[in-house]
């Protein structure tokens, strides 16, 4: 099967995005999805995140990736049908990868929350909280 790396830009991108909503990281997301938008992430992906929703119109790379990321992030390990059909179309090097993101960018969300980094006031419109 033939697909692009998790790590191409986009892709790495809509993990990030993923993590960033999870955790109501305004300032990871205020960064990233500048990123996002110019790696070519589209914009209905983005938007659909940003409201907490499953983004419609993803590749399959796309709902690989975020099947992958909100199964770790609410289970603590993807299901065992998502981890084998992303490794099958990533590999296992790229699949570690992205579990390590999913590990690293919240100690991040959990450092800048608690620290309050405030997001520019750019006349970007800032990430709402999700509330728990």
């Amino acid at each position: 099967m033939e697909s692009a790396p998790p790590q191409t830009p986009p892709l790495l991108e809509l993990a990030i995005l993923i993590v960033g909503r999870r955790w109501d990281r305004a300032y990871e997301w205020y960064v990233h999805e500048k990123i996002a938008r110019k790696a070519g992430l589209a914009p209905a992906i983005i938007e659909a995140l940003a409201a907490g929703l499953t983004p419609p119109g993803m590749s399959e790379c796309e709902t690989l990736i975020h099947s992958l990321c909100r199964e770790t992030l609410r289970d603590g390990q993807a299901a065992d049908a998502t981890y084998v059909a992303a490794e099958a179309m990533f590999g296992r090097a790229c699949i570690l990868d992205l579990l390590a993101l999913c590990g690293y960018y919240p100690l991040l969300a959990f450092v800048l929350n608690t620290a309050q980094l405030v997001v520019p006031d750019d006349g970007t419109t800032p990430l709402a909280p999700m509330g728990r």
